[in-house]
């Protein structure tokens, strides 16, 4: 049995609702300390800044729908093919800035724990002012161009617009293949570099069994222990700060792990979708388009969750800016 098209865009507009205050809530809260926070967690804030922002146009587009109780393949009356266009820039640069932004924290895990480098914030400022560019250039290119409405287009779900992955207009394909070549490369480097990271963390801990003078992951550890080794003493807190140091690219990794792999789980029905309707020149059924969709906003709303879990940081700030944080000495400032 279908489920009515209002029905769905409610359900799509009250999660969207959700996800915009989640994000929210992480953006507010850390917005003083932002200059504070690590290039990893500065690169969490991001992410959650461009869900952010998908979201609450969601939310707000599909409240305005149900207000006038009317869809967006009536759009003729309401929201015009402008507003759709709109709607389907905000989708593609929801979905290109996240992917970007996963393929940052996973190249930060791995030039440190691979390639023992020392990033600073600056260069994370420098990461993400490019991704956002580059993900502004990819889903303003229709306007830029004046093919918006060839382009973006109300899918059979009838709750939001995207790129007509169906479309064969001479002025959509180079658009519909741009779209496609962005995705491949950081999907494969995510694999490497995590299988990559893999095989690290596992000869490491295989060298810790054998000698507790096994290799640290930051080099800046390794410089400092190297210069400690006068007696039985410094030996002890070589081995405390090696500990120290593993248990905390661990802990920095599991971050990015759950995130990159949370955000692949929710877009991996709309990749299917994706590659379905470029093959096939057909579009999914609504139903299924509905399902694709909603998983990307459940990503959404799910990425604040995680970083309230994981990130000792912000959510260290989330407890401040409500007065329930508890005094606990802060730990010493970390610089990866």
């Amino acid at each position: 049995m279908d489920v009515p098209e209002t029905d769905l865009t409610v359900a799509f507009t009250a999660t969207a609702a959700v996800a915009a205050l989640l994000n929210l809530v992480v953006l507010v809260s850390s917005l003083l300390t932002l200059h504070k926070l690590t290039p990893s967690s500065f690169l969490q804030y991001s992410l959650c800044f461009c869900d952010g922002v998908v979201a609450t146009a969601d939310a707000v587009i599909g409240c305005s729908s149900l207000l006038k109780h009317l869809s967006l393949d009536r759009a003729g009356t309401f929201l015009g093919l402008r507003i759709c266009s709109i709607h389907g820039t905000l989708q593609i640069f929801g979905g290109s800035s996240s992917l970007f932004l996963c393929l940052g924290l996973t190249i930060f895990r791995f030039m440190v724990i691979c390639r023992e480098a020392i990033l600073t914030q600056r260069f994370a400022y420098f990461y993400v002012a490019a991704t956002l560019s580059v993900s502004v250039l990819i889903s303003t290119l229709p306007l830029m161009l004046g093919s918006a409405e060839s382009t973006y287009a109300v899918q059979p779900s009838g709750v939001y617009c995207i790129t007509d992955w169906t479309s064969k207009n001479a002025q959509a394909i180079p658009l519909v293949t741009i779209n496609l070549t962005t995705l491949t490369p950081p999907i494969v480097f995510i694999g490497y570099a995590y299988t990559t990271i893999y095989f690290q963390f596992r000869n490491s801990y295989l060298e810790l069994q054998k000698s507790t003078g096994s290799k640290a992951i930051s080099c800046e550890t390794v410089a400092s222990m190297s210069n400690n080794r006068v007696d039985g003493k410094s030996s002890s807190l070589e081995q405390m700060l090696l500990q120290t140091a593993n248990e905390e690219q661990r802990a920095l990794l599991v971050q990015s792990v759950v995130i990159v792999f949370a955000f692949l789980a929710g877009w991996l029905p709309y990749a299917i979708l994706i590659v379905y309707e470029v093959a096939t020149s057909s579009h999914f059924s609504a139903a299924y388009d509905f399902f694709a969709i909603y998983c990307t906003l459940l990503n959404g709303a799910m990425n604040p969750i995680i970083v309230l879990r994981f990130n000792k940081e912000i959510r260290r700030n989330v407890t401040n800016i409500f007065g329930c944080s508890s005094k606990s000495p802060r730990s010493l400032p970390r610089r990866f």
